[in-house]
């Protein structure tokens, strides 16, 4: 049995992102890129843990992960230096873009076929959008929105 719940489940959401998006920002699952383009949603599950306190280390686990969607704080511009998206507006359609696919009332649904379509051999019994924050990364000069999303999960019997 698989137990690498972790990435499992940032390849199901990326891939998931990456067909809903439609090219428009990069979607990476943590870890899997050097030097992330931008406008960019990144996948990122910190771990699991049980979803009760009396609950085994084979049961369902829960699973809080975070997409970040990443943009430059520039705005875009043409070869002229014209103004074509301000920088605010670039966020707020990254933004937008990404919780278009996530907040859908069938996103379990949706990202359930995407599990049995791919190669991650995990089961999802809830998913959902709990929260946003924005930041700004002034060391970066980028803006941020860290979207968090509450899973419970479980390994595949049998997965390899």
């Amino acid at each position: 049995m698989r137990w690498d719940l972790e990435e499992m489940i940032e390849g199901a959401i990326a891939d998931l992102l990456r067909a809903g998006v439609n090219g428009e920002l990069q979607v990476y699952a943590a870890w899997d890129f050097d030097k992330p383009a931008f406008p960019a949603a990144i996948v990122h599950c910190a771990g699991t843990g049980p979803v009760s306190e009396d609950a085994a280390w084979h049961d369902a686990r829960k699973a809080i992960v975070q997409v970040a969607v990443v943009s430059e704080a520039a705005p875009e511009t043409d070869e002229h230096g014209t103004v074509l998206i301000p920088t605010r507006k670039r966020n707020a359609l990254a933004r937008s873009k990404v919780l278009d696919v996530l907040c859908r009332s069938d996103f379990l649904t949706d990202l359930q076929a995407q599990i049995e379509a791919g190669d991650d051999p995990v089961a999802v019994s809830m998913a959902m959008v709990t929260g946003t924050d924005r930041q700004v990364d002034d060391d970066e000069g980028r803006l941020k929105t860290i979207i968090t999303i509450e899973t419970i999960l479980e390994p595949v019997t049998g997965s390899v």
